[in-house]
């Protein structure tokens, strides 16, 4: 199956730690391939086979994050 890309909005990632706890909740997701994470915007780019972004939405708030769709 071919990777996709999905840009998430993420409020709470502030450090290096932040960025990990999110990366792992990600990574528990079936078909999570990478994640690339700006930690002064807050920007999680998401590559993966299949996940829909309620998916790794529904996993960021479930370890103490809130996220959204990112705007373009």
């Amino acid at each position: 199956m071919k990777t996709s890309t999905f840009n998430l909005d993420v409020s709470g990632i502030h450090c290096g730690g932040c960025a990990r706890k999110a990366t792992n909740a990600l990574s528990a997701l079936e078909g999570f391939c990478e994640a690339t994470i700006d930690i002064p915007t807050g920007r999680v780019s998401v590559r993966h086979r299949g996940i829909v972004e309620t998916q790794a939405i529904d996993a960021l708030h479930a370890v103490g994050f809130t996220a959204s769709a990112a705007s373009a």
